[in-house]
């Protein structure tokens, strides 16, 4: 009689320990799925187009361009952002946010966007110092916070040549540049696409430090 029970409860512990293991087999996938989808709404941030407020009228779009570029390299980081959407003011993105429900909104204003070379001799010497400079102000909208952080790269490339006859000179003027595209191998190359790579990683590092993912 003993070990009829025995043999019994032994039975019943291994009856419950493989339902057990099933049903974890069954709901884990479930779960996974549901974590999944509460990180990416975690991660999912919204950026808009930028307003440029800076003396640059040249043909880049760069109210569209730095946002793209910021954008595309906080994707690299984890996060989800769908797209740019149009410019808004800041009480309408903060009743987007609390409809919505993204981790954060990143709106920003082109403060400057300069490009320059300045050229100067003395005695057989010519120089010429090219400079880009870029200042950008973001606004990091969370739920009832807006955070501020600003921007700034400068980049300079100097070139020095010998001229047997060279007059002394000096002069500063506006660097004129129609024969890329923004974002070009060319681009890439110049002073202009150094000083957009370093301002967008600027940014970058910045809304991470408020937008954790």
């Amino acid at each position: 009689m003993q070990k009829s029970n025995l043999g019994i409860i032994i039975f019943a512990l291994f009856f419950s320990m493989i339902t057990a293991i099933t049903i974890f087999f069954i709901l884990a996938p479930l779960y996974s799925g549901q974590s999944e989808k509460l990180t990416t709404l975690q991660k999912e941030i919204i950026i808009t187009r930028f307003v440029n407020k800076s003396d640059y009228k040249g043909k880049w779009d760069l109210e569209k361009e730095f946002p793209q570029r910021i954008r595309t390299a906080l994707i690299k980081e984890g996060y989800l952002i769908p797209s740019i959407i149009e410019k808004h003011n800041r009480t309408t993105l903060l009743r987007l946010i609390s409809d919505s429900g993204p981790m954060g909104i990143i709106r920003g204003e082109i403060k400057e966007f300069s490009l320059a070379t300045q050229l100067f001799s003395f005695g057989p010497f010519k120089y010429k110092v090219d400079t880009a400079r870029i200042d950008l102000d973001l606004e990091i909208i969370k739920e009832g916070e807006v955070i501020t952080e600003f921007c700034t790269q400068k980049e300079e490339d100097k070139k020095i040549n010998y001229v047997l006859f060279g007059g002394a000179m000096e002069d500063t003027q506006d660097i004129e540049i129609t024969d890329f595209e923004f974002g070009s191998s060319l681009f890439e190359q110049s002073i202009a696409g150094k000083a957009t790579r370093k301002i967008v990683q600027e940014c970058v590092e910045k809304i991470k430090k408020h937008l954790i993912p």
